[in-house]
């Protein structure tokens, strides 16, 4: 049986490894803080910061009649093992769920900031069309996260949803991924994702704000959780050492958003949205 795949989104410098795509080589020009240990980031002009984003190769198998376009679902195999990417169609189509609802569960202390959850209300309306509200609940903390401790702790508050609803399940803890003080945040099933807020305020500087790289890491994991890119679709146009990520630099699923350090001051930080392709893809699975 294929293993789920977890998608995360991290900082910091990794050694690039050929067996584990989920590790890259950051660009020689690249400074980047030492993450857990405070240490500042270079400001001069030419210095580039660089979010990783890693994923593993459990990633959805190209279609058997090859070719670029294809735009069938990922096989119902997949769809049952509820890894990220596989409720797409409940979420976005009109024969799915006919509105959606993001329970936003929350360690004490680590709740996300207003801005960040009115704009993942708003890119899920977009994508859907649908009615979208939140609702709250509380999980008890923990120093080390697993993918299945997550899961756990969402489970744990499942609340009673009417008929014709979908849920979509979105973390805010303390503590670190199991993965490595790394990672910002991961997603882990069709419904669930989860951002570590520590990690979040680690990678702020005094050029880019927590609360940008908060809402960036958290429209990156939606993007998964809707199908982006080709876990829903098989488009072929993810980055084949990136599974899951976009190629284009200035789309919020890219593997690593690169950006002088001015160039985020002027512009409002790293890329918080999705490209046009992207825009392309969650509109073709919405129409089926």
């Amino acid at each position: 049986m294929k293993r789920a795949l977890l998608v995360v989104l991290a900082l910091g410098v990794a050694a690039c490894v050929e067996s584990d795509p989920s590790t890259v080589e950051v660009p020689a020009t690249t400074t980047n803080a030492t993450v857990g240990q405070g240490a500042p980031v270079t400001t001069a002009p030419s210095t580039r910061r660089t979010i990783i984003v890693g994923g593993n190769d459990a990633v959805p198998e190209p279609p058997t009649s090859g070719g670029s376009a294809p735009t069938a679902p990922a096989p119902a195999s997949r769809r049952s093992a509820g890894e990220p990417g596989s409720m797409a169609d409940v979420l976005l189509r009109p024969s799915g769920a006919s509105q959606l609802v993001i329970q936003v569960l929350t360690e004490a202390g680590a709740e996300p900031r207003r801005s960040t959850l009115d704009r993942v209300v708003e890119v899920l309306r977009q994508a859907s069309g649908k009615p979208v509200r939140t609702i709250g609940g509380s999980v008890a903390g923990r120093s080390t996260w697993s993918a299945s401790d997550l899961r756990d702790a969402a489970d744990a508050q499942a609340a009673p949803i009417p008929d014709g609803t979908a849920v979509l399940r979105l973390l805010f803890v303390h503590g670190r991924s199991e993965q490595g003080d790394g990672v910002l945040g991961i997603t882990t099933s069709g419904d669930l994702a989860a951002v570590f807020t520590d990690r979040v305020d680690a990678a702020a500087s005094g050029l880019v704000s927590p609360s940008t790289i908060e809402r960036a890491v958290t429209v990156h994991e939606l993007g998964h959780v809707l199908g982006l890119v080709d876990l829903f679709l098989h488009t072929g146009r993810a980055d084949p050492e990136h599974p899951g990520h976009s190629t284009n630099t200035r789309s919020v699923m890219y593997w690593a958003v690169e950006s002088t350090l001015i160039g985020d001051l002027l512009s409002g930080g790293p890329p918080q949205d999705f490209d046009a392709a992207d825009l392309a893809d969650l509109a073709a699975v919405r129409r089926g």
